[in-house]
């Protein structure tokens, strides 16, 4: 299952020095971190020595520094205590990765990344936590399948992923088990976000849509998809917010039952579909839902809403409704199943 581990530097409040750009990078990281954490869209998990970390490098409590920036530059509308609240929230209440994680103890070295611009204006204990955390997330995924995107800031260029490697010379299983055929050569390319690079431009849809297994988790990955339809239509990915749109109770179980809910191929077209039907584009895809079987019979309502059926492949079709709202995904059905849920 896809995850966000927290980066510790994410949470260093910018010294007044830094300029104000800066900080409002931080502030807008932090509460997009915030609204990531409470919509549990995807799990969001910190690591265990972040507190320990920040404290070190005179980064927490995090008081002097903020108020310093705030009178420096004037800032009005951004209160100290609620960027204090998110950050103690951030790290007291966010299950670790360690815990998260069945490695148990791990050794390695001889670690690098490409581009190193990319951590090198860090302090030392941040940029040796940044690795850690790298080689972890790596290990994770090809141990237990578990894949983590790391959310950071302060990325120059706006790198989405950094090349990294490492030599593990140590590596332990919570069942007490130890990994042999070591000294191990490894090397990723770890994937990251922030409030600007967004998760969809790191994975995109159909895969943060086949490693999340719950409600809000889909949709938050048909939100990512109908941004990118916006971005391949010359327009600005936050026009997707324009589009109103909602899934039926019957939807998501539906898809579980037919496949749709992993199988990446089938979510790529299932997407494409419901982005289609948002947006109205390829209505030759669709016809209405008919009470019976002969073309001149009427479409269904359920009250002012009509029932639509599109095409995602030859064998599955997409089910909805066209409410005042916008559409309401019912259901993904076989080829010769014309119901729809109410």
């Amino acid at each position: 299952m896809l995850r966000v581990c927290v980066d510790p530097y994410t949470l260093a409040c910018p010294s007044s020095s830094e300029g104000m750009e800066v900080f409002l990078d931080y502030v807008g990281s932090l509460l997009e971190l915030q609204e990531l954490n409470a919509s549990r869209r995807l799990p969001v998990v910190g690591s265990v020595g972040a507190a320990e970390i920040l404290s070190k490098t005179s980064k927490y409590p995090i008081w002097t520094d903020l108020k310093d920036i705030i009178s420096r530059y004037g800032i009005n509308d951004i209160q100290p205590r609620d960027i204090v609240r998110i950050v103690n929230t951030l790290l007291t209440q966010l299950l670790f990765i360690e815990d998260d994680s069945r490695i148990r103890d791990l050794l390695y070295e001889g670690e690098f990344c490409e581009p190193f611009s990319s951590i090198s204006h860090r302090r030392q204990e941040y940029q040796i936590e940044f690795y850690r955390l790298a080689v972890w997330s790596h290990l994770e995924d090809v141990l237990c399948g578990n894949k983590y995107v790391l959310y950071t800031r302060d990325i120059p260029n706006g790198v989405e992923t950094i090349r990294f490697a490492a030599t593990i010379q140590h590596l332990e299983h919570k069942s007490g088990d130890y990994v042999g055929g070591l000294p191990l050569q490894i090397s990723d390319r770890l994937p990251f976000c922030s409030n600007r690079v967004p998760l969809r431009k790191v994975f995109g849809s159909e895969i943060i849509w086949v490693n999340v297994d719950n409600k809000a988790g889909k949709m938050f990955a048909l939100k990512c998809a109908l941004e990118e339809r916006m971005v391949v239509k010359g327009r600005d990915a936050a026009e997707a917010e324009s589009f109103l749109w909602k899934a039926g109770p019957q939807f998501f179980k539906s898809l579980e039952t037919l496949g749709f809910a992993e199988d990446i191929n089938k979510a790529r077209n299932l997407l494409q579909a419901c982005v289609d039907t948002i947006v109205g584009d390829n209505l030759r895809a669709t016809h209405a839902l008919r009470i019976g079987d002969g073309a001149e019979d009427p479409q269904q309502f359920r009250g002012e809403d009509g029932a639509w059926r599109r095409d995602i492949s030859h064998e599955f079709h997409l089910h909805y409704w066209i409410t005042p709202s916008g559409p309401e995904f019912a259901s993904v059905v076989m080829h010769r199943d014309m119901s729809i849920p109410q």
